[in-house]
């Protein structure tokens, strides 16, 4: 079952990020933001997501539930017909 993430604080945007090893334009990189809005997010001036924050978790092989994982190879994409 899901649980309901909220938005992070930004100690915790700026530990998660520094604990990977990435700049702050890595970072934004990584889940598609401008690297000013990350920035922001650091500084407690706008609130990221909880959505990028799990995101984020996730690319970085943090998120405490969930890893990513490839798909089987057997999965075939379909076509649009």
């Amino acid at each position: 079952m899901l649980h309901k993430q909220s938005s992070p604080t930004p100690f915790a945007i700026k530990q998660a990020r520094k604990h990977v090893g990435l700049i702050q334009d890595e970072a934004a990189a990584l889940v598609d933001v401008a690297a000013r809005a990350w920035w922001r997010y650091e500084k407690g001036i706008n609130n990221m997501s909880p959505s990028a924050w799990e995101y984020f978790l996730l690319k970085t092989e943090q998120h405490p539930d969930y890893v990513l994982a490839p798909r089987p190879a057997t999965h075939q994409a379909q076509s649009p017909s």
